[in-house]
């Protein structure tokens, strides 16, 4: 699989309007968030993303997110390399609060199964959404 440079921003609409993909990597340095609960800084995240529409005509990222990082073992304090893996993605989006209401109100299934994210002036914020996928 070859990869593209990461784009820390990107277009949600344009991306699910032309099913586009995300296959790239991102250096774990870059999530300062996530980066908090590890061992180091080193390697690298690899994201696979599909952006669509689903079958009802609303905006949804789809997808896999990992990454191999090194935390301190609680028992023995030495640091131990895990897998950290976000798969089965399938993130619905939403350009405003009122409309991820609007769709919370009409999903079907489990609300513990609906995650929205609201894309502010319809740009999805991908470096923030990876890091979230991560830590959850």
């Amino acid at each position: 699989m070859s990869t593209d440079p990461f784009p820390e921003r990107v277009v949600a609409r344009k991306l699910c309007q032309q099913k586009g993909t995300i296959n790239s990597t991102v250096s774990i340095s870059k999530l300062q968030r996530f980066s908090e609960y590890l061992h180091d800084q080193d390697g690298q995240v690899t994201v696979s993303l599909l952006f669509d529409r689903d079958d009802s005509g609303l905006r949804v990222v789809r997808g896999q997110i990992e990454t191999k990082v090194r935390m301190l073992c609680q028992r023995c304090l030495e640091p131990t390399e895990i897998e950290v893996v976000a798969s089965e993605l399938n993130v619905t989006l939403a350009d405003s609060e009122t409309e991820a209401s609007k769709i919370a109100e009409k999903f079907s299934g489990p609300l513990d199964k609906l995650e929205i994210i609201v894309c502010e002036e319809g740009e999805l914020e991908l470096l923030s959404f990876v890091e979230d996928e991560l830590i959850m």
